[in-house]
């Protein structure tokens, strides 16, 4: 059954339905992710959540390994106490939060293999999964 709810804020959507997925453990991707070999392998280990660095240090949002969904419950807190609450970037930026309180197992991968971005120099033929983040020309315009 699906249920429709007025949400107060993307964030608030995007942390419910994570937290809400009908499953005890899942891989949530971005749509711009295409999956060259599934990555059962990252299960096998021991976390609350798995999740790929940025080229800054950050981790992103974009593929996360997801075994305990009360993560998302204090990165919605971090979301509405924390940021401006203004865009995507504060997603990132209340996730990142949850991830430097330590209060959660993380499992750090390589984002050459788990989120490799094809404008980023490294060996292609490793990656699992291709992240094409940044900016979108989905309809040609």
């Amino acid at each position: 059954d699906s249920v429709r709810r007025e949400r107060t804020s993307f964030g608030d959507w995007y942390f419910e339905s994570l937290r809400e997925f009908p499953a005890e453990h899942y891989l949530r991707l971005d749509v711009d992710v295409k999956v060259r070999h599934v990555p059962v392998e990252v299960f096998a280990h021991d976390f609350d959540i798995a999740i790929a660095k940025e080229r800054k240090g950050t981790m992103n949002n974009g593929v996360v390994f997801v075994k305990n969904r009360e993560f998302f419950r204090d990165c919605q807190e971090a979301y509405w106490t924390r940021t401006s609450k203004d865009n995507w970037n504060d997603i990132q930026v209340a996730t990142q939060m949850v991830i430097d309180d330590g209060r959660f197992r993380i499992r750090k991968l390589d984002p050459e293999v788990y989120n490799h971005t094809p404008d980023r120099p490294g060996d292609f033929r490793q990656a699992k999964l291709v992240h094409f983040s940044g900016k979108k020309d989905w309809f040609g315009r």
